[in-house]
């Protein structure tokens, strides 16, 4: 099998220019199709298509979210007011203190972080172009290797699943014959000695629902959650005599079947057995 990649995964990467760095995120998790959300400052706006194709030719499939953030050294240049963003910004500003009255005036750093207010000169989309270029190459790679290395843990856990399945229907092909030729000869009960643990509880229960006679064992306790269908006796009609058959467990069963083999079942004692016993002495079926 070659190597399978996951639909889900994260990367990050950045990349710098005199006056900025431009910092990549992508996540992606499952979808049927390439769904993409790309958010980017307005600055960069003017890159989106460029950027859909490159995501477009490098994914398949999968929701990817694509966060782009900009981070302005201001050491490098000497940043100015837009004078006419800052006036679209004003009149926006006014328009809404008419119909909110009681609506507070925008502050000082409102107004400075404003989208466009402040620019620090030139074509910011040309000269981030590069920058963000690289950015968006290195985390497409980086998030290729994440859904490359989670694609090898599902597979890993899928293949590991699929050996338990063969495990189980080869244990099934073993012990499935000696369940059908007892339906044949009409076995009316049978009872669980520590053989029928060594394959696991998995096989047992599909041989016990296999079966068409029941499995009686008065010495077993927390049943439930690991096998269903077993119980203490089973009474039967015999040219009109009622005869109690009552499945007894060696005790020794846990420590003669491998590790594990029985979950959490435990074998009780002779007490158990003698209790089932009186019941039925005492009350009948």
């Amino acid at each position: 099998m070659g190597a399978v990649a996951s639909m889900t995964g994260f990367a990050a990467a950045s990349a710098a220019t005199p006056g900025a760095t431009v910092s990549v995120e992508l996540k992606s998790v499952n979808a049927r199709f390439l769904e993409l959300a790309i958010r980017l400052p307005d600055e960069l706006r003017a890159l989106e298509a460029g950027a859909r194709e490159l995501l477009g030719s490098r994914l398949a499939r999968g929701k990817v979210d694509v966060r782009v953030t900009v981070t302005r050294d201001t050491s490098a240049s000497e940043p100015r007011l837009n004078r006419a963003a800052l006036a679209r910004l004003a009149a926006i500003a006014a328009e809404a203190q008419a119909v909110v009255p009681v609506a507070g005036a925008l502050g000082l750093a409102d107004i400075l972080r404003w989208p466009g207010v402040i620019e620090s000169g030139g074509d910011d989309a040309e000269q981030l172009r590069e920058p963000f270029g690289r950015a968006l190459e290195q985390a497409l790679e980086l998030l290729a290797q994440a859904r490359l290395r989670e694609g090898s843990a599902l597979q890993s856990a899928l293949l590991e699943r699929c050996e338990g399945i063969d495990r189980i229907l080869a244990d099934l092909r073993a012990q499935v014959p000696a369940i059908l030729a007892m339906n044949l000869m009409g076995v009316d009960a049978d009872t669980l000695g520590n053989h029928n643990f060594n394959h696991g509880l998995a096989v047992l229960q599909r041989l016990i629902d296999l079966a068409r006679f029941p499995f009686v064992s008065a010495n077993l306790s927390n049943l439930e959650g690991n096998l269903e269908g077993v119980r203490p006796f089973r009474i039967f009609r015999l040219q009109g005599v009622r005869v109690a058959v009552i499945g007894i467990t060696n005790p020794d069963a846990p420590v003669v079947t491998r590790p594990g083999a029985m979950g959490t079942l435990q074998v009780t004692g002779a007490a158990r057995v003698a209790l089932v016993r009186d019941w039925l002495a005492a009350y009948g079926p």
